[in-house]
């Protein structure tokens, strides 16, 4: 806000301190005009906080900015006054300006080429059922720092569940810093294919409206098996044609081995009900070590009781 001729009577005085006082007259949002309609919204005059100015006499032009928390709606449309004082007096108020809309730039998010990276937004499987969203900082307008952000995942359209569960999202306010963020998600579908959206809003000024959205490519909740995590075997009945009567293969499927690393396996057999015997449990409740491991992640075992 500039103020360029000194109010009448104060041409010789020194000046220290600038106020300012503000009316909402309209808005261009259709929602604040119907307030504005039923006089829910003051329309009184509504004074700012003073500030502090360099001495200024006669015809100095003086250019100074509104405290931050003066209240302003975001499209809201205003006309100002302004006086000029030194602390102990102050000047009448000013003519009336003219009107000005009140629009707060929404955050700016950063492109994949500022932060050296191949997408805006990535994401990591903590486990079938949490991941881990990384994306850049999105960038305040001058004057603000702290943001919210709001991070959301998606079930994808015809994935098992999608309709019955809805969209999952977690909002929390952040002071803006610049580099990378990172938030973690819980409590989603295992085995669901999710997209990961990031979008952020100023907490106490703008519009409510999220801005600035970010998409994530569709990952699905499926960790990826570490070959340091124990193998998850899965039984199935091998060929036993020339077996003896009393003998079972099966295979149990598990992570292949990577080089210089070798699994140390064992198991142990539960019995059906028709041989569940005290004597027959002592022997095969036993956990035993394999005698042949495959190196594609295929173990056989025979005479299994």
């Amino acid at each position: 806000m500039t103020l360029h001729f000194m109010p009448r009577g104060y041409g010789h005085r020194m000046v220290t301190m600038v106020q300012t006082r503000y009316l909402l007259q309209s808005s261009i949002l259709p929602e604040m005009r119907s307030d504005l309609e039923k006089d829910a919204l003051s329309r009184e005059w509504q004074d700012t906080l003073p500030v502090e100015v360099k001495p200024l006499t006669g015809r100095s032009i003086c250019s100074f900015e509104l405290p931050t928390a003066a209240g302003l709606l975001d499209g809201g449309v205003y006309v100002f006054q302004v006086r000029v004082g030194n602390g102990k007096s102050w000047s009448e108020w000013s003519h009336t300006s003219k009107a000005f809309l009140f629009q707060v730039p929404p955050p700016a998010p950063p492109t994949a080429a500022s932060l050296k990276a191949q997408r805006t937004v990535n994401v990591e499987v903590i486990s079938a059922t949490a991941a881990r969203v990384v994306w850049g900082d999105f960038k305040p307008a001058p004057g603000l720092a702290m943001l919210e952000y709001e991070v959301r995942a998606t079930p994808e359209k015809g994935a098992a569940g999608s309709k019955a569960f809805p969209p999952h999202w977690v909002t929390f306010e952040h002071r803006y810093r610049g580099g990378f963020i990172e938030h973690e998600l819980f409590n989603l579908l295992p085995f669901t294919y999710y997209s990961f959206s990031v979008q952020a809003r100023y907490p106490k000024v703008g519009t409510r409206a999220w801005a600035g959205q970010q998409l994530s490519e569709p990952v699905i909740l499926e960790r990826t098996v570490a070959y340091q995590d124990p193998p998850t075997p899965l039984p199935v009945p091998g060929p036993a044609e020339d077996a003896p009567e009393m003998s079972c293969y099966a295979v149990l499927e598990f992570p292949c081995e990577e080089e210089d690393m070798q699994y140390d396996l064992e198991y142990a057999h539960v019995l059906g009900d028709e041989l569940d015997t005290s004597e027959l449990r002592a022997v095969n409740g036993l956990w035993r070590c394999p005698t042949d491991v495959s190196n594609q992640g295929v173990l056989y075992l025979d005479r299994l009781f």
